[in-house]
C-alpha cells in the first residue's frame, strides 16, 4: 500500500486550499472526497469524466444526495451518491451539506466576506492574531479570483437609516468572473443569474474550488480520488489509514499517509472522527462536539412582488448590519438565483423571480453540542434562548412591516454555515485543535473546515475557512522543510 505525505479528507474551502498549497509545495498528496467532479465548463475542458448538475429534468434526482432523520435508520436515505446536497435532521437543528468536488463553492451564493467581528481572530487561541490570518485572506482572494461586491444604490430606501448597509461596513466579495466590459460591475453582463447560482455553475460565470485550487493542484501532481467515503481514521505507529468505502464498486478501500487533514465539513469531520474514537482507531478527544454554532442562519422569504426579476442583479442586493444590538447581526436581502435550474411553470417562476428572501447571520451562544447515538445524528442547541436569534427574527419582523410586505420565518432553524464541534484553542480540555491546526495529543493529524471556529462568524465562512486552511497547510510545510 503506497503511503502519501498528507491525505486530505475532503474537497471543500479547507480541503481544497490544503490540497493547493501542500501539492504546490512538491508533497505528495492525495484528496479523498465522497461526491463526483461536477461538469462546469473549466473541468469538462481538463478531460474529466463529470456528472451534470441538477438541472431541468434531472434537478430532483441529482440535487439531494441523502436525507437523515431522528426518524429513518442511521444510516438515513441515500437518494443519489452523486447528488449535490446532503441534509441532516435532528431535534433543535437541521443541516444542509455539499457533496462533490469542489465541496460548497458549487453550491453557495458566491458571497466572501470576513467575521463581523473585527478582532475575531485576535480572540480565538495565544497563537493566533488578526495580522497573522490578513495575508493568507488576500491570498485567498487573489487565487480564486473574487472580485469586489458591488453596492446597489436603487435598493436604498428609508427603512435603512436604523442599520449600517453593506456601503458603510468592510468590503466584501464575490466569486463571479470578471470577463466583462462594465468597470463598475465587470461580471455582472457576464453571469445569467437565473441560470447560475446555488445549484451549481455549469457555464463556470460562478468561480469553484474545482477550477481555482484543485485542477491547477493536480498539475502539480495531487492524486484525487472521487466517489471515496471515508468512515474511519486509524492512527498506526507512524502515521494514519483512512478506510473508505469506492462508491463506484462497494468495495472498501486503505489509504495511508503520515499526516492526515480532515476537512470533511463540519459534520462530517465530526461524524467520521466520532466513529474513529468509539471503533479504537483514534486516541480520545474529550471535548469533540462541543461549542457547535448554527451561526444564527435564519431564512426567511419575502413577498415583495416587485415587478422586476429580483435574481438578475445576483445573489445579494443589500446587506443591513442593526445599530446598537448586544449581539453582532447582518441581514443580506437577495433574489432568488438559479432559477431556471428547477423545472417549474413558466408563471412560478415568474412568481418567484418577483419575490425576495432575507438571510440573516449572527453571532449565536456557539454552545451546542453534536454526538452521534447509535450513528444517528444528535444536535443539542437551545435555539428558543438564543438571544441572536431573537435578534433576528425581530429585525426581520421590522423590515417588512415597514415595507408592508409579507414575511414567512421558518419555525425551525436550518443551517448551511455549521460551525464548531472541534474547536481551536490553547488546551485539549477545552478545545480540540492548537494554533497549528493540529489536534491535540495526536501529532500528525489536522482540521481544516468550519468545524474549528470556536464562536460564530456572523458571516459567509468560506472565506474564513480557506484562510484558515492556508494558514495550517503553510505550517505543515514548514514542518517538512524542518524534518
Amino acid at each position: 500500500m503506497k503511503t502519501y505525505d498528507v491525505v486530505i479528507v475532503g474537497s471543500g474551502f479547507g480541503g481544497a486550499v490544503a490540497a493547493y498549497e501542500l501539492s504546490r509545495a512538491g508533497l505528495d498528496v492525495c484528496l479523498l472526497e465522497r461526491g463526483p467532479w461536477f461538469a462546469s465548463n473549466p473541468v469538462v475542458a481538463a478531460g474529466i469524466d463529470a456528472r451534470p448538475f441538477p438541472r431541468g429534468l434531472g434537478f430532483f434526482h441529482r440535487a439531494v444526495r441523502s436525507i437523515t432523520h431522528p426518524l429513518f435508520a442511521a444510516k438515513g436515505i441515500c437518494l443519489n451518491a452523486c447528488g449535490m446536497l446532503e441534509m441532516f435532521a435532528s431535534h433543535s437543528v437541521s443541516v444542509v451539506c455539499a457533496n462533490g468536488v469542489g465541496g460548497g463553492s458549487h453550491a453557495y451564493s458566491g458571497l466572501h466576506g470576513r467575521p463581523l467581528d473585527s478582532h475575531y481572530w485576535d480572540k480565538v487561541s495565544a497563537g493566533l492574531s488578526e495580522a497573522d490570518m490578513a495575508p493568507h485572506y488576500q491570498a485567498v482572494l487573489q487565487q480564486f479570483g473574487s472580485n469586489p461586491a458591488p453596492h446597489y444604490a436603487q435598493y436604498r430606501d428609508e427603512s435603512d437609516r436604523d442599520y449600517i448597509t453593506d456601503a458603510e461596513m468592510p468590503p466584501s466579495y464575490w466569486g463571479y468572473r470578471a470577463d466583462g466590459a462594465d468597470t463598475q460591475q465587470p461580471w455582472h453582463h457576464q453571469v445569467n443569474f437565473l441560470q447560475e447560482g446555488m445549484f451549481g455553475s455549469p457555464n463556470g460565470g460562478k468561480i469553484s474550488l474545482a477550477e481555482s485550487y484543485i485542477l491547477p493542484a493536480i498539475q502539480s501532481g495531487l492524486d484525487v480520488q472521487a466517489l471515496q467515503q471515508a468512515r474511519e481514521v486509524k492512527k498506526t505507529g507512524d502515521g494514519f489509514v483512512v478506510e473508505t468505502t469506492n462508491l463506484e464498486n462497494g468495495r472498501t478501500q486503505t489509504f495511508a499517509a503520515r499526516q492526515v487533514v480532515m476537512s470533511a465539513g463540519c459534520i462530517n469531520t465530526l461524524k467520521i472522527l466520532q466513529a474513529s474514537v468509539e471503533a479504537g482507531a483514534m486516541p480520545a478527544i474529550p471535548t469533540l462536539g462541543q461549542k457547535f454554532s448554527t451561526n444564527a442562519d435564519v431564512m426567511a422569504m419575502w413577498l415583495v412582488n416587485d415587478k422586476r426579476n429580483n435574481a438578475a442583479d445576483g445573489p445579494y442586493q443589500k446587506v443591513y448590519q442593526p445599530r446598537n444590538e448586544k449581539k453582532l447581526i447582518q441581514i443580506l436581502q437577495a433574489g432568488i438565483s438559479g432559477l431556471a435550474s428547477i423545472p417549474m411553470p413558466a408563471f412560478l417562476r415568474v412568481f418567484f423571480q418577483r419575490q425576495l428572501f432575507l438571510a440573516a447571520m449572527g453571532e449565536d451562544n456557539s454552545d451546542g453540542e453534536v454526538c452521534f447515538r447509535s450513528g444517528k445524528l444528535h444536535i443539542d442547541f437551545d435555539v428558543e434562548n438564543d438571544e441572536a436569534l431573537k435578534s433576528i427574527k425581530e429585525n426581520l419582523r421590522s423590515i417588512a412591516a415597514r415595507r408592508k410586505k409579507a414575511l414567512f420565518i421558518p419555525r425551525k432553524i436550518t443551517t448551511v454555515h455549521p460551525l464548531g464541534g472541534a474547536v481551536i484553542g490553547d488546551h485539549a480540555a477545552t478545545s480540540v485543535v492548537n494554533a497549528a491546526g493540529e489536534v491535540h495529543n495526536i501529532p500528525g493529524l489536522y482540521i481544516t473546515d468550519a468545524s474549528v471556529f470556536p464562536r460564530a462568524l456572523a458571516a459567509p465562512p468560506s472565506w474564513s475557512i480557506a484562510a484558515w486552511s492556508r494558514h495550517v497547510s503553510l505550517g505543515i510545510v514548514a514542518g517538512h522543510g524542518n524534518a
